[in-house]
């Protein structure tokens, strides 16, 4: 009698303590973010940012529709922004963001505060499109580059206003992901950039 007794309270212990595994594993906040992460990375997710979109679009496309009238979010910001709305309502779940490949330019500076931020069960996450590479930049692009060599040295100039106005001031010049070399020549053509070759 005491040896069946042992037995079946063994039993009732091992069944308690597969009960509390399967519990905890299933409720564990790690299980949210690792199956959060991989639905990001099968391309999944609640809104997209793109080149190719428009702040004024859902941002829930991936790719812009055929008649172009929706598709994703231009800007990180707009992005940041539908997620804080997206957590005003009661959702407990994951929220994930895919950013498409190319260079997005900051007008301003991309701001997350308190309010941007996640929980543990659902996490806000920032991902990479699969297979492609944004790049967030600081910098300013700067067009309209004409050759003005001199005798001795090949140079590039470019019109840039807003240097001269004082609205726009930098230190590095990069040409196609290398550093390049600032030419001193501001005060005889203060409205220019030049660059050497």
């Amino acid at each position: 009698m005491l040896e069946s007794f042992r037995r079946i309270s063994f039993l009732i212990l091992l069944a308690a303590v597969i009960v509390l595994a399967i519990a905890l594993f299933t409720l564990n906040p790690v299980d949210f973010v690792l199956s959060a992460q991989t639905g990001a990375r099968a391309g999944r997710a609640d809104f997209y940012v793109s080149l190719e979109g428009k702040d004024s679009w859902s941002g829930t496309l991936e790719a812009p529709n055929a008649a172009k009238n929706d598709g994703p979010f231009a800007t990180l910001d707009r992005a940041r922004r539908a997620v804080h709305d997206l957590k005003k309502g009661a959702r407990n779940t994951p929220i994930i963001v895919m950013v498409r490949g190319g260079t997005y330019f900051l007008s301003a500076p991309l701001r997350f505060e308190r309010g941007d931020s996640g929980k543990a069960n659902a996490p806000i996450i920032y991902d990479a499109y699969p297979g492609e590479k944004p790049i967030i930049s600081g910098g300013r692009p700067i067009t309209g580059w004409k050759e003005v060599s001199t005798a001795s040295k090949r140079l590039w100039a470019a019109q840039v206003p807003e240097v001269q106005d004082g609205k726009w001031f930098f230190r590095e010049l990069w040409i196609n992901g290398r550093r390049a070399v600032r030419a001193r020549l501001t005060r005889v053509w203060p409205r220019l950039v030049v660059a050497g070759n």
